[in-house]
Parts: structure tokens; C-alpha cells; sequence
């Protein structure tokens, strides 16, 4: 059975049907505005190597939050304060729901990652190999719990069939840049939980 995709609901209610995989379909509301307006760059698919996980840094994205208020969250933090032309990440999963927000097109180049320039984007070349998938939360001192592992498996799984067939692998952000992100686990104890 394939996702569901869907618009924000109210808080409290009852999503339309059980499936594997829950979206959030918000990649207009949070996105962005198109290239063509002063959005993200645009890639090629072929370009994406990589899935670079992040987490938030923060605690105060979940519990009694909607998905709207973390959303604009992240929104007043990456645009307002960072300038950047729209929410980082492809994806932000919360451990504490379902749903999986659906923030970025695959075709555009987000700063989350930086590196060294790309020849061709003038961005830090992680940012154009990389689909960015950040799990909400802070994870210093502790670890993402196996069900939102799980499900950062099954939303790798689906977003692998829509991309060109090639390897790729999952890194931490900590792994491309000078950062604890996303949380000092990672390496000793968790990226091995993570599969393509």
C-alpha cells in the first residue's frame, strides 16, 4: 500500500486511513517560493548521493504542538533569521506523530549542509548532494526511539523508487559539516539502524 498524502488536519483529528506511511503534503505552504521567484537552485535527480540527517536541536517542536506551529517554527528560524529562501529539509519527522511533513521538491538545492562550493551552484556541494531528512528533536544524551527510525526507513524506501536508480548513502550532517547534528549517538549507535 503506497502513502497517503494529505493537507493538515485539526488538531485531534483522526487522519482518513491507516497506511504505512502518513505525508503531509506541505511543500507550498513551507517550501518556498519557486527558482523562478528567488527559491532554492534547481538539480538533477542524479545529483542526490546522499540522504543527510539532521534533528532540530530542540525539544519544544513536540508535545502539545501542532505540526503548523512546528513548522513555522523552523520557518522564522531558516528564513527569518538564516535568509534563506525557504524550510531547509525535504522531510521533518516527529517521533511523537504519524505524520511526516513533506517540505521540500526533491529537484532543489537546500541549504542544510554546506561543504565546500559546487563548480556549478556556488553552494556547499553537500547541499546538492544531499536530500535532507531531519527528525524533530534533540538528540544529545539521548537517541531517536526504534518507531521513528522505523519510520525514517519506510520514508527512505519510498522516496528511493522516485529517484534515478543509483546507490546512495545515509550520512549524518555531523559526517559533512563542523556540527553535532544530528546528535552525538549517531555514529556509535543509531546510523546503523538507518538502511537504503
Amino acid at each position: 500500500m503506497g502513502p497517503e498524502v494529505w493537507r493538515p488536519r485539526p488538531r485531534g483529528a483522526t487522519p482518513k486511513s491507516v497506511t504505512p506511511l502518513h505525508l503531509y503534503d506541505l511543500r507550498t505552504e513551507f517550501g518556498g517560493p519557486s527558482p523562478e521567484l528567488g527559491g532554492y537552485q534547481r538539480r538533477r535527480l542524479e545529483e542526490i548521493t546522499e540522504y543527510t540527517i539532521h534533528h532540530l536541536g530542540g525539544d519544544n517542536y513536540l508535545n502539545d504542538v501542532t505540526w503548523e506551529e512546528t513548522l513555522q517554527a523552523v520557518w522564522d528560524w531558516q528564513v527569518g533569521h538564516n535568509g534563506w529562501p525557504g524550510v531547509a529539509y525535504a522531510f521533518i519527522v516527529r517521533p511523537d506523530m504519524e505524520e511526516i511533513a513533506w517540505v521540500g521538491s526533491f529537484d532543489t538545492i537546500r541549504y542544510h549542509a554546506g561543504g565546500a562550493k559546487h563548480p556549478v551552484y556556488g553552494v556547499g556541494v553537500n547541499n546538492v548532494n544531499g536530500l535532507a531528512i531531519c527528525i524533530a528533536g534533540k538528540y544529545m544524551g539521548k537517541d531517536p526511539d526504534a518507531k521513528t527510525l522505523a519510520r525514517v526507513n519506510r520514508l527512505i524506501a519510498f522516496i528511493d523508487p522516485l529517484l534515478p536508480a543509483q546507490p546512495r548513502r545515509i550520512v549524518g550532517h555531523q559526517e559533512v559539516s563542523a556540527t553535532d547534528c544530528p546528535g552525538d549517538g549517531f555514529l556509535p549507535r543509531w546510523k546503523g539502524d538507518l538502511h537504503t
